[in-house]
């Protein structure tokens, strides 16, 4: 399986560099020396030759692409990797696409739903779950979760019905009368 590590946002200076914004914050992944292909399914990959960093983005070169004109065409293109190859996280941190499609339980374990997508947000990471009693926003937080158990696929919800509470009540106040 592959994952997506970043976008190509377009191409920098005539030396055959791109800036890449990455999806995650391990900058291990565009280490040189790195085979990264250029869609999910494909065999076409470029080798990162250099890397440094350039704000909250990453300027690369690759292996036999030593000029503009060699990097022009993957502008706008993403970059995955094989899952394999990520390196592994602490424990307690995840991937995005270890935690999508997980089952979301009440502290009870009854089903909220199925979480859907990670937003990135300045505070912190919110979960989007969407089941049949709707959708909703859980913040990536030790206060909110009990626990994740991937082998399981299940994310466990602390005891804080005041956060899904509050959610109801704001789609009460959204539904035209």
């Amino acid at each position: 399986m592959r994952v997506l590590v970043g976008q190509i946002v377009k191409v920098f200076g005539i030396q055959g560099e791109v800036i890449i914004e990455p999806t995650g914050d391990d900058p291990r992944r565009f280490a040189p020396g790195t085979e990264l292909y250029l869609d999910p399914r494909g065999n076409e990959r470029v080798r990162i030759a250099s890397r440094r960093g350039q704000g909250g983005r990453i300027v690369v070169s690759f292996d036999g692409r030593p000029d503009r004109t060699a990097v022009e065409e993957l502008a706008r293109r993403s970059l995955y990797q094989e899952s394999a190859a990520l390196p592994v996280l602490p424990e307690g941190e995840y991937y995005e696409f270890q935690l999508e499609g997980l089952r979301v339980t009440h502290p009870d374990g009854r089903e909220l739903g199925r979480l859907t997508s990670v937003i990135p947000a300045p505070a912190c990471d919110l979960y989007e779950v969407r089941g049949s009693g709707g959708e909703w926003l859980i913040p990536a937080r030790k206060e909110f979760i009990a626990w994740v158990d991937l082998e399981k696929g299940e994310l466990r919800l602390t005891d804080r019905s005041d956060l899904l509470e509050a959610q109801r009540q704001d789609r009460r106040f959204e539904s035209p009368s």
